[in-house]
């Protein structure tokens, strides 16, 4: 099994913005502003182009064996990818950022200490983290086959299927993205959870990659300073190199997000209560008279 260095990285993707970015200087690489544009169009109306099922059939089988890799391991599991790509129904595949919960962002959230965007990128399917969902994703389950799984190991991202093992099983993620891609992060916003969400930034994904210590693999996590004309809610949604979008993330109240309340942190939650009920009105114990 080959070894990897698992790294609780943040990568720092500072703002370019046009206008000033709140709690960061301008001119830092990652994120672009589009000045108020409005967001990507929704995942399932975004035009993807595609490929045609003979063309990734082919592809998939013309791919050598990488060096180093156990071969009939690699070729059982290259067997799966074309049997499920094959099974799939489809004549074309289409290739786009990725939908539903292979590409939505789970775990946005906001540092108020350092005032940045948080979340971590999401590719279900992409264990070799290049971007896209593609033949090569094969190479990281052969080096890793049979291995458990831990919560938070790079192991874990590979174990597509969650079932907490290495596996063929894993191929499964590989055949429903394949073609899948993240080329950047749409920073988005809305004055309310429910309405139409507006983007005022963008995060790389490859200059955040480059970003990484040279061993550093894993995880890629992005800090992102808030851009200006952020308003109560933020949500991110993956883009690829073409511009279509995939799912985006859940709204967050950026504000509260994090937060707990006051009651919850107090040392002594019994005396701030108490001096929080209102008094008794005249007439209650002890105010006859």
């Amino acid at each position: 099994m080959k070894e990897r260095s698992i790294w609780s990285i943040a990568v720092m993707v500072a703002a370019t913005l046009c206008a000033v970015v709140i709690s960061a200087a301008c001119g830092n690489a990652g994120v672009h502003n589009p000045s108020g544009t409005s967001a990507p169009a929704a995942a399932n109306d975004s035009g993807a182009s595609s490929v045609a099922i003979g063309s990734v059939l082919a592809e998939v089988s013309g791919y050598n064996v990488p060096e180093g890799v156990d071969e009939d391991v690699f070729e059982a599991l290259r067997s799966e990818l074309i049997n499920g790509l094959a099974e799939s129904g489809q004549d074309r595949i289409p290739a786009g950022a990725p939908t539903g919960d292979a590409g939505a962002v789970t775990d946005l959230t906001y540092d108020h200490a350092t005032g940045n965007l948080v979340w971590s990128y999401k590719n279900t399917g992409d264990y070799d983290l290049s971007g896209d969902v593609g033949i090569p994703d094969i190479t990281p389950i052969a080096q890793n086959y049979m291995a458990m799984a831990p919560e938070g190991s790079y192991e874990a991202w590979i174990d597509g299927d969650a079932s907490g093992e290495v596996g063929i099983s894993d191929i499964t993620p590989i055949a429903n993205g394949y073609l899948n891609a993240v080329s950047e992060y749409a920073i988005l916003t809305s004055s309310t959870e429910g309405g139409t969400f507006t983007e005022i930034g963008r995060a790389n994904f490859e200059e955040a990659k480059a970003a990484l210590p040279p061993d550093a693999e894993f995880p890629i996590v992005f800090e992102v300073a808030l851009p200006v004309g952020a308003e109560a809610f933020i949500a991110v949604q993956p883009v690829d190199g073409s511009e279509n979008p995939g799912e985006m993330s859940a709204a967050m109240d950026w504000e509260h997000a994090g937060l707990i309340s006051c009651i919850d942190c107090h040392t002594d939650k019994e005396m701030l209560i108490a001096t929080a009920e209102p008094e008794e009105p005249n007439g209650g114990e002890g105010g006859e008279g």
